[in-house]
């Protein structure tokens, strides 16, 4: 239930415009989690009801020259004092147009949009800003 709550917040959000000028060479390569909503990490979802914490501990996005992309996110959960730690990889494809990414995941068939600014990349999904450093 974690695993789709947690892919589901991942695909769901816009960004806005990011940097004009900025090629695909400029682009490619990793840019690691810095921050959720402006804190740093580990981040601690809201909770929804129940006694489970969910804590994001690390993520990461890759952008290769192919256009082909993996989204990642770590995660830890706890409930009833059992702790479990775990990493979601989405794979996906990309593409890039006037500043704009746009990352489909073809396992779930949606479009995360998200802005791509110097060296962060940043989206928001279900109402939380991620923010990644490359």
């Amino acid at each position: 239930m974690i695993r789709r709550t947690l892919t589901t917040l991942l695909v769901l959000g816009t960004a806005a415009c990011g940097e004009d000028g900025l090629s695909l060479e400029d682009i490619v390569g990793t840019y690691t989690l810095q921050t959720i909503d402006g804190e740093a990490l580990p981040w601690t979802a809201p909770q929804t009801g129940g006694t489970s914490t969910l804590e994001i501990t690390a993520g990461h996005v890759n952008l290769d020259a192919l256009r082909t992309c993996t989204n990642n996110i770590t995660y830890r959960e706890t409930a009833d004092g059992d702790v479990t730690t775990e990493t979601v990889i989405d794979p996906c494809q990309y593409t890039f147009v006037d500043g704009i990414l746009t990352m489909t995941f073809p396992t779930t068939e949606r479009a995360l949009n998200a802005s791509i600014v110097g060296s962060l990349l940043s989206y928001s999904t279900s109402g939380n800003l991620f923010v990644f450093g490359k």
